[in-house]
């Protein structure tokens, strides 16, 4: 087995204890005078904004811009053979757009595409439905072609707007003899936009393009660049360094306003913009915009055909005094899949992957021993959001439904309370599919069906949602489940760094946990040195996004008032039991998460919580902060308690569980006592395991030897894996449903489904 001291170390005990109960500390951080707002110096990331007043566009190329995509998406290919196109995407028969509120009210959703066609193939069509508003279906023809729907004004919703693209068919390549691609597929598209209505295409695509090539930079014309600013709120503004390949251009900057009134600010050349400051008052509750536009002195043409570029502005924000009662904080849970307690420095890693998470960690309230509900992402998500454990939500398994009278469900009661309620998940099955998205407002899904979505992509739907929110009175819960860490690993730039200090000799595509389980490579320590160091990669590149969500909530000046809570559904395995992934053990290695609190006003800062927690605890603690703890609607979790404090009563099992072919387990600890109990009698390779396994974790911490079954606590398992209550019936009439053959396909690529 591969030495594990370079990286994960056993974790740091509690440091210091909590003046009083979680909950009781949270209702008096609601009651206190709230300490003053810091004044974050943030640089605006153009890839937030439109840099044009008038469109939207998605091309395949690079980078997106401002239209996200949902589910039914392949991931980008760089070219399409014998043309000129550098980057296309294959949509299913249906797949799903994100775009932000239009500039211009009249506008026409246009797509540049091909349909997927083979001798006797029907003629393909396309039907967008725009926020459930079925629009003008558009028969595809079959060469690259311009199609043009006009997006009604009623059917548009402020901030994100859902497009659903349907076709009338979609096929297998290499079944209709073309090719060996065995995807199914409808169309592929090389650019996909939102334009003025009647607007040309290519005059859009034209100006948008250095935007797109250069993320780093706001590009600058004739059309008037927006930058969107929080609405109430005083903004120091200081502007980037400008560069100019045309010299005599002049720059003005004025203040829109919601009701597009406008306000002048500055006039002045380009160059002289460089570093220069501006204060902005924002009083209204919507947001405003800085409209950034260039002229000529003495050539408007060269002016329109030789943009400039200005570097990232550096913002500051004073935040708007409170406008609600304190005692309903706004509620921020951040879910990393897939990262385990030990990759993170702040429980005692040793590899520098994960900086903001850390500095985040001393503003808050650390749990040094949680541990989730279940060792893979569909039942221990459901267990987050419900306080269940997975038996009793019914949500276990893929096609499994969460029953619709099945209580309590965190966002229905939070809803029920007033709040605003908005979900982002980069998690495939995370979706309408299992009722995941009940009792949310807005839910969006940044999914691919190959591949995954880098969690950097999620902060463009939050950027949206704050700043133009749809009940700015009203407190927000927010929930997002971001997938870096999750399989397959491939850190670029500089995430890489970490995979090639222990660099490894296999091709890059084999660096697969099922390819590692599939060929026994877990007694290889150097290969599985640099799996585990991609994966340390892409623990890099989630806590870098992670730095990004709290720049967000500083910007909008809610970093202060929130409780924030980061959380993971599961660890990962790197052969410590002889496997790899996740899903089909219920060793330590999988359940122990990382839980990290922040409240109100960071009260409690730098506390650490020796005694075990299970992740069923967070619902129940966020409903009794906000309120919204209905009368006979019982948790299994129980509210998070503070150190060196017990529970009344005997000391507390914390239950897990996990069904997955072909596995069946649960599991409990108590103290130091922990049970494995095998309903299946198999373990994950189908051979003969032990009904029971009993561990003495104070003695045997990594789970290696287990107790003889002449051992007095082994009988103590058999006790204590009696106590979970019986299923309810709301969950056993929750049935079953069929996965869709995508959803299917992508299961059994990622080891789910065998």
């Amino acid at each position: 087995m591969p030495p594990r001291s370079r990286r994960f170390r056993p974790p740091p005990g509690g440091v210091g204890s909590l003046a009083c109960a979680l909950f009781a500390a949270l209702a008096l951080a609601s009651s206190c005078t709230r300490s003053a707002p810091s004044r974050p110096s943030l640089l605006l990331d153009p890839q937030l904004v439109a840099g044009d007043a008038s469109s939207f566009e998605q091309p395949f190329e690079d980078a997106p811009a401002s239209i996200r995509l949902g589910p039914g998406w392949q991931d980008p290919e760089r070219k399409w053979p014998q043309s000129d196109r550098h980057g296309i995407a294959w949509a299913e028969q249906a797949a799903r757009i994100y775009f932000a509120m239009p500039l211009t009210p009249a506008s026409d959703f246009v797509a540049v595409g091909l349909p997927l066609t083979y001798p006797g193939a029907p003629r393909q069509v396309m039907t967008p439905v725009l926020n459930g508003t079925t629009l003008q279906s558009q028969p595809m023809p079959k060469d690259w072609s311009e199609l043009r729907v006009a997006l009604p004004a009623s059917a548009l919703i402020s901030p994100i707007n859902t497009l659903d693209l349907f076709f009338t068919f979609q096929a297998v390549p290499a079944k209709v003899g073309l090719g060996a691609d065995s995807r199914s597929l409808a169309a592929a598209f090389d650019l996909l936009a939102v334009v003025p209505h009647g607007e040309p295409l290519a005059a859009s695509r034209d100006s948008r393009a250095p935007a797109i090539r250069q993320d780093r930079q706001l590009v600058l014309n004739r059309r008037p660049t927006a930058l969107p600013l929080p609405p109430a709120r005083r903004v120091d503004v200081q502007l980037g360094d400008v560069h100019a390949a045309t010299n005599g251009l002049q720059l003005d900057i004025d203040l829109e306003s919601a009701d597009n009134s406008r306000r002048h600010l500055w006039r002045g050349g380009a160059a002289a913009a460089s570093g220069h400051s501006l204060t902005v008052d924002v009083g209204d509750q919507r947001p405003a915009r800085l409209l950034l536009e260039v002229e000529g002195a003495e050539n408007s043409a060269a002016a329109a055909a030789n943009a400039i570029w200005m570097e990232p502005p550096a913002i500051q924000v004073v935040a708007a005094a409170e406008r609600r009662p304190a005692a309903s904080p706004d509620v921020f849970v951040y879910l990393i899949d897939t990262l385990r307690a030990d990759a993170l420095g702040v429980y005692g890693s040793r590899v520098p992957a994960s900086p903001r998470i850390d500095a985040f960690s001393r503003d808050a309230v650390v749990f040094d021993h949680a541990y989730s509900a279940a060792s893979w992402t569909l039942p221990a998500t459901f267990s987050v959001l419900s306080g269940l454990a997975p038996s009793h939500h019914g949500v276990v398994q893929p096609g499994d439904r969460l029953a619709e009278r099945l209580q309590p469900w965190l966002p229905e009661l939070l809803s029920r309370r007033g709040y605003e309620t908005v979900a982002i998940s980069q998690w495939l099955l995370g979706g309408d599919h299992f009722g995941m998205n009940r009792g949310f407002e807005s839910f969006y899904l940044n999914v691919r069906q190959s591949g995954k979505i880098p969690s950097a992509n999620a902060r463009w739907f939050l950027w949206h949602q704050l700043l133009q929110r749809r009940h700015p009175d009203s407190p927000l819960f927010a929930y997002l489940h971001v997938v870096d860490p999750h399989a397959l690993y491939r850190p670029e730039g500089e995430d890489r760094r970490f995979a090639g200090e222990h660099p490894g000799r296999l091709a890059p595509e084999l660096y697969d946990p099922n390819y590692f389980l599939a060929h026994g490579l877990g007694r290889n320590h150097s290969e599985v040195e640099h799996l585990q160091a991609l994966y340390e990669g892409e623990v890099h590149a989630a806590d870098r996004a992670f730095g990004t969500f709290v720049d967000l909530l500083k910007f909008f000046g809610l970093y202060d008032r929130s409780m924030i809570i980061l959380l993971s559904d599961h660890g990962e395995e790197f052969y410590e039991h002889g496997g790899f992934d996740h899903g089909r053990t219920l060793y330590d290695e999988l359940l122990r998460v990382p839980l990290i609190v922040k409240l109100p006003a960071s009260r409690q800062a730098g506390t650490r919580v020796d005694a075990p927690v299970s992740l069923l605890d967070v619902a129940p603690t966020i409903a009794a902060i906000a309120g919204a703890a209905a009368a006979g609607v019982g948790f299994d979790g129980v509210l998070l308690q503070p150190a060196g404090r017990a529970a009344a009563g005997p000391p507390r099992a914390i239950f897990s569980e996990t069904r997955a072919d072909p596995v069946n387990l649960r599991a409990v600890r108590q103290r130091t006592l922990k049970c494995i109990e095998s309903l299946s009698r198999v373990d994950r390779f189908s051979r003969p395991a032990p009904a029971i396994e009993a561990f003495d974790l104070a003695a045997d911490p990594g789970e290696r030897a287990p107790l003889p079954a002449a051992d007095a606590r082994y009988e103590r398992c058999r006790a204590l894996l009696q106590e979970l209550p019986p299923v309810p019936d709301a969950a056993r009439a929750q049935g079953r449903h069929p996965l869709p053959p995508e959803d299917a396909a992508r299961l059994r690529a990622l080891g789910y489904l065998r």
